[in-house]
């Protein structure tokens, strides 16, 4: 996953990453819209949400999964337009995302620092049968994704700031968490 350095460390400033695609493969799919929160001392202090035209045909199950019509997508800027302003709200923070792999695999270009949700939540909550951020959501009582890129942050940046506030409390060690995440390749389920 690119060059960025992985993080083991609880981190109360970042970027929390969600990106849509028009498929799972990154090397064929393209980005359909990116959304970013940008935290700082645990505090969410702004957001940033852009479509982007993918240049390429919208497959009709991601319009049924995200929403996100072929219109609204022909009327949105290039890739090429939008990453300069992505990566200016970016600043040097490092960047957080719920399957941080996939994400980052879009923006390979990109090697920041970085951080995997999904692996905090299965080394926080290794007896779940699904670690989907959705089956997260639902178990931590808070909000909860929709397949929008900022929808999804708001739902991951939660689970993450439970997950650590629970780790705090029962002062366990954040590293050994997310190592026991990493390598619990628990079945994600929508």
């Amino acid at each position: 996953m690119g060059k960025g350095k992985e993080l083991f460390t609880p981190l109360d400033s970042y970027i929390m990453l969600d990106l849509e695609t028009t498929g799972l493969r990154p090397h064929q799919a393209k980005i359909l819209e990116i959304g970013m929160i940008k935290v700082v001392d645990r505090k969410a202090v702004a957001t940033f949400q852009a479509l982007v035209n993918p240049g390429c045909i919208i497959d009709p199950f991601i319009t049924r999964l995200t929403g996100i019509t072929p219109d609204m997508a022909a009327g949105a800027d290039s890739l090429e337009q939008v990453m300069p302003w992505a990566v200016e709200f970016m600043e040097d923070l490092p960047v957080l995302a719920y399957n941080a792999g996939f994400d980052l695999a879009f923006l390979k270009d990109l090697h920041p620092a970085w951080q995997d949700v999904l692996a905090v939540a299965r080394g926080m909550w290794p007896e779940e049968k699904s670690h989907s951020l959705k089956a997260m959501s639902r178990l931590l009582k808070v909000r909860r994704g929709t397949h929008r890129a900022l929808d999804d942050c708001i739902a991951a940046m939660d689970v993450y700031e439970c997950a650590k506030s629970l780790i705090r409390r029962q002062d366990l060690d954040f590293a050994k968490v997310y190592r026991a995440g990493k390598r619990k390749r628990a079945k994600i389920k929508a």
